[in-house]
């Protein structure tokens, strides 16, 4: 069998019995197929440990690929050929004795400042303000304007994301079953498909997420999103 085939084989395998997250499954995808694409045409049966060590080789020095990188490719790599073998497409796994030897430099992430922070959560604020005035708008008298719920949607989305530290693709798939405003809890949908309880510790989220779901309620929409 062809990497190629054998490549697709296993994405559809570990998309169906995994539930991994898109972006797991799309990393799986680009690393096997630079893999096929590097071999060409050959049988995965064929593929020796030497052969990998080559690509490695070629990776590191012919690509100039960071650390990070290669080491996910072999990662990529082992759990591709352990399916290979549970599945009896090959007898022994070639890279079974490689090791991520690659050094990585560790990174401090790159974060905001205070004052970015405080201006950012400052021009959100006042987005939202400034239409309210505008449209004369207050809790007892909601009119449908699509400016203003954007604008208090996306203050809620940082309010949320500052509050809570999930990630932005935990975010985007709430629904409003996932809200216990009473006890001040999120369920939260993360990697793998596991569930986690998150909790709004800012007065300020809250009360920007109770404003956002009373301009939602005159909106017909078509999901719990």
């Amino acid at each position: 069998m062809e990497i190629k085939d054998s490549a697709k084989s296993f994405v559809n395998a570990v998309r169906i019995d995994k539930n991994l997250g898109k972006r797991t499954i799309k990393a799986y995808e680009c690393d096997l197929k630079d893999f096929a694409q590097f071999f060409e045409k050959r049988a995965v049966e064929q593929i020796t440990i030497e052969d990998i060590r080559t690509y490695l080789e070629f990776l590191d020095r012919n690509r100039k690929n960071k650390d990070t990188t290669i080491r996910r490719k072999i990662a990529t790599l082992k759990v591709f050929f352990n399916f290979l073998e549970d599945e009896n497409i090959i007898s022994r796994i070639p890279i079974r004795k490689i090791k991520g030897h690659y050094k990585v430099v560790e990174r401090l992430p790159r974060v905001m400042s205070i004052n970015e922070i405080k201006k950012l959560l400052r021009c959100a604020y006042n987005d939202v303000k400034n239409l309210e005035a505008k449209k004369n708008i207050d809790e007892h008298n909601i009119k449908l304007d699509a400016k203003l719920i954007r604008c208090c949607r996306d203050r809620t989305i940082i309010e949320i994301l500052f509050s809570t530290g999930m990630r932005v693709g935990e975010l985007v798939q709430l629904n409003l079953g996932n809200l216990n405003l009473h006890d001040k809890i999120i369920l939260v949908l993360g990697k793998g498909g596991r569930e986690r309880m998150v909790y709004l510790s800012s007065d300020e989220a809250i009360a920007s997420l109770r404003q956002y779901l009373l301009y939602r309620k005159p909106i017909k929409a078509s999901s719990e999103a």
